[in-house]
């Protein structure tokens, strides 16, 4: 397995996954699935302001992403980011996420960043416990505060702190 930047050719491979996040789970709390060129926009705007948009490969395919960026705009937040990890679900249970989320700490590290947060719904119990394996706790949940395909959803918050590393 290889992790790297994310490139120009790898984007069909990232919508794809998060287009199968966004049409058979509630990880993604949209309900249109996204397009090439909005996928493209939003790579751009978290590199372009010098955040990671890593791919995992394996045998010349993309087997999942993760990323991270602005968890809040005003500026007293500007060391704390929000992430996201996704694995294709032809290479689960391969230790991609954990690669992934391995070599976003270390680049949030690398940044001199105090926080990741992890915004997970709370039917997804799997990303919770994944998320705890490194040291997230989960900090608040937010009831009824979002809505896919007629469901109330409920959101947890973890965050790990690299300070105190």
């Amino acid at each position: 397995m290889l992790i790297r930047p994310v490139r120009t050719s790898d984007v069909p491979e990232v919508v794809a996954i998060v287009n199968f996040e966004i049409e058979n789970s509630t990880s993604i709390y949209e309900e249109q699935t996204r397009s090439l060129e909005a996928q493209q926009e939003l790579i751009a705007s978290i590199t372009d302001a010098g955040f990671p948009f890593l791919v995992a490969e394996i045998d010349n395919r993309i087997a999942g992403f993760a990323c991270y960026g602005t968890f809040r705009k005003k500026y007293g937040y500007r060391n704390t980011v929000e992430h996201s990890v996704y694995v294709s679900n032809d290479f689960r249970g391969k230790q991609v996420g954990s690669s992934l989320l391995q070599a976003l700490i270390e680049c949030a590290k690398n940044q001199q960043l105090h926080v990741l947060v992890a915004c997970i719904d709370t039917q997804n119990p799997k990303s919770i416990a994944f998320h705890e394996k490194f040291g997230f706790k989960q900090t608040a949940v937010l009831p009824r505060i979002a809505e896919k395909k007629g469901k109330i959803l409920d959101l947890a918050i973890l965050q790990l702190d690299l300070r105190l590393d």
